[in-house]
């Protein structure tokens, strides 16, 4: 299905060129290309669909394995707050959050699924209400680019890092900042929570996952084992183990509280850009620079399967709150739903008009979340893709 998506535009300026100055010429170079202020992602060309027509949803039983939603844009309403609400009665309701100036690198949903947080390249974080789309309050103290963003558990705190080398905590009804943790050699790229919401780790272009106290943002430990930055870490759904995913091409799954490593290292072709666990924790997905996504068995660290996910690099996923699903965001434009079982896609979503750097499912299992280059977050229903595919 994937063959029906075109080749990825060629733009000299565009940032998956970046990355090949990343891995080719150096992070000097990366850097500075990433960092120019003359640099305009938004040479790509808009043409063809990229997938199939979208079939109608509300029609029963014969349905094509990849469904679309093309917006026409003679449906939407433009609220005070720059937002575009689909009509209710589009299969896919959808909002369009444009309050951002530059890339949007990633989000995070509220555990009540009432709010979502946005982090750029703007030097911002926006909270946005679902229910109504309206921005509820702009975070600003990063004097930088915004790459990391995590929600605690319990919903009363939100954590953020980026090109400043801090990792922040800070009140998610108010924006008041709690804590800054600043022990870092350089940027930070990736945050999670510990599931007690005690700890937090975070992901450095240093090569380093850091271990912090939430309560006195003391450093508790330093984990070195990788040879390349760390874009992806996630915490165990049973608060024991931490996974981290590096450029150099592992991912490795190792003690929290002491930092050994437990697992062997689980080898990749490519960088790793993202990573998430399974609900049950027994299950690690992996997105690739290479397109492709695998799943591992944590229990014996063997890959159980991989399929082609994107025709490009994969820049985030994550599990369906039922584990029976993973959505996934790439550099193709695409955000696409796969059925684990079947390894199929089920949705193919080409609402944005750049590469996908983030998506995030409801805790509620009722919407996705994707954050794009193209200065959007969009938050749309999946309800109605999975009960058509049953």
């Amino acid at each position: 299905m994937l063959d029906n998506i075109p080749p990825f535009p060629y733009n000299p300026r565009n940032k998956q060129t970046q990355r090949v100055y990343e891995l080719v010429v150096g992070p000097i170079m990366g850097r500075w290309c990433r960092l120019c202020p003359l640099t305009n992602y938004s040479g790509h060309t808009v043409g063809a669909d990229l997938s199939p027509p979208i079939a109608d949803l509300s029609a029963p039983p014969h349905l094509s394995t990849t469904f679309s939603y093309a917006h026409t844009g003679e449906d939407t309403m433009q609220t005070s707050s720059g937002v575009k609400m689909e009509d209710d009665s589009q299969p896919l309701t959808k909002c369009t959050y444009t309050g951002h100036s530059d890339w949007v690198h990633t989000l995070t949903w509220s555990p009540d699924s009432t709010r979502v947080a946005s982090a750029s390249a703007d030097k911002t974080v926006k909270v946005w209400d679902v229910a109504t789309g309206n921005e509820l309050f702009t975070y600003h103290d990063h004097p930088d680019q915004v790459f990391a963003l995590a929600w605690s558990p319990d919903g009363t705190r939100i954590a953020s890092g980026g090109n400043d080398r801090t990792v922040q905590v800070w009140d998610a009804s108010t924006g008041k900042k709690l804590l800054t943790c600043c022990d870092l050699a350089k940027y930070v790229l990736s945050v999670t929570w510990s599931p007690n919401g005690t700890r937090i780790a975070s992901g450095s272009e240093d090569e380093s996952v850091q271990v912090w106290d939430t309560a006195t943002g003391d450093n508790l430990l330093t984990y070195c084992g990788h040879s390349g930055k760390v874009p992806a870490v996630a915490w165990s759904p049973d608060g024991q183990f931490i996974a981290s995913g590096s450029w150099d091409q592992t991912v490795q799954i190792w003690d929290a509280a002491t930092g050994s490593e437990t697992f062997t290292t689980l080898s990749h072709a490519a960088p790793v850009g993202t990573l998430a666990w399974s609900p049950s924790g027994q299950h690690l997905a992996t997105g690739c620079f290479g397109g492709t996504v695998q799943i591992w068995d944590i229990a014996t660290g063997r890959e159980v399967f991989n399929w082609n996910a994107h025709s490009s690099w994969v820049n985030s996923l994550v599990w369906s709150p039922d584990g029976q699903y993973i959505v996934s965001g790439g550099d193709d434009w695409t955000v696409q739903v796969w059925n684990v079982a079947t390894r199929q896609v089920i949705f193919t979503y080409p609402g944005h008009q750049d590469q996908v750097n983030a998506v995030t499912w409801s805790p509620n299992g009722q919407y996705i979340a994707s954050a794009s280059d193209d200065q959007t977050v969009q938050v749309w229903s999946i309800k109605p893709v999975l009960l058509a595919a049953q």
